[in-house]
């Protein structure tokens, strides 16, 4: 049967093992300079940095773990309550120290991501809250050193791809709908207005599986590019939309000045969609069954912030509960930000840490009573 402390020590080995030994393993090339690519060096530096900032933390929780294990090695008459209540005494710690970090090492977190904001119903309101959005994302993805290509400069929808350290990890959780109320700058009487704007953040993997996007299916449109760009813009025929007519996925893009690479950027973005739309039909059920515990927390469309100009200032994550009233910090892409950010990743690890913890201890307490 399992004992206290064989629980204790699985727990511990289940959080600690996996991040101690990519921790290891991706250190080693970094230190011996095995990759010479500029940017995967630069992404790699990033990892590195994040990964010593959260490395000594792991080993004084790890610490605390095994002591603990080690207390109750010799007390196999322990009640469940009581063991799970000891344990749950710990699980902050290990959250804090431990998931926190493994945010930053689940899988895909280190793709490349494309980052899109689509300006609600509004007009020019919307759509100046759709630019603030934009910007206050790309000014926190540079501080952060990370490298943007933008795809879309407005004006309702506003495109870039992120590479760095981490930077779906950093932004997955954006994806939703942000509110904005202040007085509108666009209404002459001085009115009070709630402007609305969907964030989506998809991972752009290196490799897409899938197999090439059979062209005879997809549609090609090319048109002038309305956004920033310089001379280009408005004199050719540079910027390029694909349609792909069996699922209706559109997908463009015109902040190059070659309409050959604008295409190659849209094909790339239209194989990694048809990727994630077959990759979620295979794994419906298992999909359906988290979604069921944690849609209403962490949805597709979920409302994820609250930004407010007036009558008071004050950004709301309604993810986590927290709550600043440093508001031009947050717009400006600073501190501010990381903490709500953080606070939202902390969160969502709390759930799902504690839905494993759940599952374990129900495997625990089934292989107890054998």
């Amino acid at each position: 049967m399992f004992g206290g402390d064989e629980l204790l020590r699985t727990l511990a080995a289940r959080q600690l093992g996996p991040s101690r030994t990519q921790f290891r393993t991706s250190a080693t090339p970094l230190v011996n300079g095995a990759d010479s690519s500029s940017s995967s060096m630069d992404r790699r530096i990033g990892q590195a940095m994040l990964k010593l900032g959260k490395y000594n933390e792991m080993e004084t929780v790890h610490s605390d773990l095994v002591e603990l294990a080690g207390m109750m090695q010799s007390d196999d008459s322990l009640d469940p309550a009581d063991l799970i209540a000891d344990l749950t005494s710990v699980i902050d710690s290990v959250n804090q120290a431990i998931e926190q970090y493994s945010l930053h090492t689940i899988p895909n977190s280190n793709a490349i991501c494309t980052l899109t904001v689509t300006a609600g119903a509004g007009g020019a309101d919307s759509e100046d809250w759709a630019s603030m959005l934009s910007s206050m994302y790309a000014a926190h993805a540079r501080r952060h050193r990370m490298r943007l290509e933008w795809l879309e400069n407005g004006p309702r929808t506003f495109a870039f791809h992120a590479q760095g350290a981490y930077p779906f990890g950093q932004y997955w959780l954006e994806s939703g709908v942000h509110r904005l109320v202040r007085i509108s700058p666009f209404n002459s009487a001085g009115k009070r207005h709630t402007s609305f704007a969907a964030v989506d953040v998809q991972k752009m993997t290196e490799e897409v599986g899938g197999g090439e996007v059979d062209m005879k299916d997809v549609e090609v449109q090319v048109f002038r590019a309305s956004g920033a760009g310089g001379q280009h813009v408005n004199t050719t025929d540079s910027a390029v939309r694909l349609v792909h007519l069996p699922t209706g996925i559109t997908v463009q893009c015109q902040q190059e000045r070659s309409q050959h690479r604008n295409k190659a950027f849209a094909l790339r973005m239209l194989r990694q969609r048809l990727y994630e739309r077959q990759e979620q039909a295979n794994q419906q059920a298992k999909l359906a069954h988290r979604q069921s515990q944690s849609t209403n927390a962490f949805g597709a469309q979920h409302q994820v912030r609250s930004y407010v100009l007036h009558p008071y200032q004050q950004v709301k994550d309604h993810q986590s509960g927290a709550v600043t009233n440093r508001v031009d910090d947050v717009l400006g892409g600073g501190m501010a930000l990381d903490a709500l950010m953080e606070e939202a990743r902390v969160r969502w690890s709390e759930i799902r840490a504690r839905e494993d913890f759940e599952a374990f201890i129900k495997e625990w307490e089934f292989n107890r009573t054998k």
